[in-house]
Parts: C-alpha cells; sequence; structure tokens
C-alpha cells in the first residue's frame, strides 16, 4: 500500500450520523460528529505485513504475537533481529519475553533488549503443547 494511501485512510473523516443524534456526545449546545476507528486495524495490517521483511530469523506467527527461533550459531542474528525489533516496536517489555535453549549442544547465549537480560526458562507453552529444553515427553 502506498504511503499516500496509508496517510488518506488515517486522516480524520466525519462520519454524520442521521440515527438518534440525541446519543451523541455532547458539549454545551455542540453535538460532536461520529467518526470512525480505522488506525488501529490498518496498523495491525502494516505490523504483520512488515515483519517478515524487518527480521532475518525464523519466526512462528500466532496472530499478532510471534515466537523467534534460530540455530546456536546464529545467535548474533537473533541478538540483532530483537534490537531492531526494540527500535521498530519503540521499547519491547523485557518482563514479558523469555529465552528457551533447546537441545543438549546449544550455547546457551545469553539474550538482552535493552542491554537488560531476558529471563532463560526451562519449558515454555505455546497453544497448550508445552516444550522443554531437553525436548523430553515427561509433562
Amino acid at each position: 500500500m502506498p504511503l499516500s494511501k496509508v496517510c488518506e485512510t488515517l486522516s480524520p473523516k466525519t462520519q454524520l450520523t442521521q440515527f438518534q443524534p440525541e446519543k451523541r456526545p455532547c458539549i454545551g449546545s455542540e453535538v460532536s460528529d461520529s467518526k470512525p476507528v480505522l488506525s488501529g486495524v490498518l496498523l495491525f495490517l502494516l505490523h504483520t505485513a512488515e515483519l517478515p521483511f524487518t527480521i532475518c530469523c525464523k519466526r512462528c506467527p500466532f496472530g499478532d504475537d510471534f515466537k523467534l527461533y534460530n540455530c546456536s550459531p546464529d545467535h548474533i542474528m537473533l541478538q540483532h533481529d530483537l534490537e531492531v525489533l526494540n527500535k521498530w516496536l519503540r521499547s519491547l517489555n523485557v518482563a514479558r519475553y523469555t529465552v528457551l535453549h533447546l537441545g543438549s549442544n546449544n550455547s546457551l547465549h545469553p539474550y538482552t533488549i535493552n542491554n537488560i537480560l531476558i529471563k532463560k526458562v526451562i519449558s515454555q507453552c505455546g497453544l497448550e503443547v508445552i516444550t522443554t529444553h531437553d525436548l523430553s515427553w515427561n509433562h
């Protein structure tokens, strides 16, 4: 979508409502006009469409959320993607993120956001499936 179309869509629009004008907000004798909310949907679509071109690591999307994953030798690429996402999304809440190292030959490289260490976990649940660091089926 061209930038001009995005700006046009996000620009303020006025929608006159003929039904139940008495239910529109009033300040003194002034009655407000209804304005559709379009920016949230459009920004979500831009976010999900642009993401594959923003990061290099493999990702597993779940709606507006996703998991990044990569092979151990490419830990520098994963750290770089975290930095790019932090800048792109204007600051990530480090407390919401975890690192799960898989396999016995993993280098257990520490990852950071804004120079704050991301918490390591030994298992993680996603879509009701528990994945453990040793890939066991004991849970």
